[in-house]
């Protein structure tokens, strides 16, 4: 269920807010930025409910951090050396962002993890609830080739 709570923030002109899945034993928070898992609370031994995410306190550590907790990495996880690769005998050259190495890590400087995604579908059963959401990333958007719809 998208929460009518907004965080007060937005990015790229768009409103960034939380989902929140929740039943009787745990909940599940998410936002659509970058579609990051921030938060899934699971019952304790004791009857309390603890947080096992690693995440951020705030929204804009997302954004300025160098980490990217519960976030949709990019078109690739992990690193491309010399940020390059040939296909088809095209080579394209990625955004080389690893600190001080020529190589390119986790999609670029604008990955997914800075992408407002939308609400695609949700469903909300009796005893389960679903959320789908989606983006796309355009031709050569941090040098990659080709239009991606990314579905999370």
């Amino acid at each position: 269920m998208k929460s009518s709570k907004t965080l007060g923030f937005t990015w790229q002109d768009k409103e960034i807010y939380p989902i929140i899945l929740e039943n009787e034993q745990m909940q599940i928070s998410l936002t659509n930025l970058g579609a990051t898992l921030t938060s899934v609370f699971m019952p304790a031994r004791d009857g309390s409910r603890s947080n096992v995410v690693l995440n951020n306190d705030r929204l804009e550590d997302y954004l300025e951090g160098e980490f990217n907790l519960g976030s949709t990495i990019s078109r690739v996880a992990g690193r491309i050396n010399q940020g390059k690769f040939t296909t088809a005998n095209e080579t394209f050259y990625l955004d080389k962002i690893d600190g001080n190495t020529d190589n390119h890590i986790h999609g670029g400087q604008e990955g997914l993890n800075k992408k407002v995604f939308e609400i695609n579908d949700l469903k909300v059963q009796a005893n389960q609830a679903t959320v789908e959401l989606y983006c796309q990333c355009l031709n050569m958007e941090n040098g990659y080739p080709g239009n991606l719809d990314v579905l999370g």
